[in-house]
């Protein structure tokens, strides 16, 4: 079985991929809340800054993981390592509710 520092590398890759991702929707949220004519744009704001700040606590708990993740590589501390693959975790449900939210405001 491998040790939570061995599998720190994965988390790394997994967790700068899913802060990607992330982001990606957070550029997308934000070109469609720019898309509304600048007078109907305070009408939707407030929908808008609830999905954004949502995702943004999303890539801020995918950088977390990966930066925790390095210093666990780098230091050799298993501990540390832990948290950051259960900091990952949380990461991916997250990003569960999210698509399950953009989801359910378009069907």
């Amino acid at each position: 079985m491998a040790t939570p520092v061995e599998i720190a590398s994965d988390v790394i890759a997994g967790g700068s991929a899913l802060a990607g991702l992330v982001l990606v929707y957070i550029g997308g949220v934000a070109a469609s809340y720019a898309s509304f004519p600048p007078a109907n744009q305070p009408d939707v704001r407030c929908q808008y800054l609830v999905k954004i700040w949502f995702a943004f606590v999303g890539a801020l708990l995918a950088i977390i993981s990966v930066g925790l993740a390095i210093v666990a590589k780098w230091y050799g501390i298993e501990q540390l390592a832990s948290i950051s693959i259960v900091i990952l975790l949380i990461t991916l449900a997250w990003s569960v509710v999210i698509l399950f939210l953009s989801a359910r405001e378009v069907a």
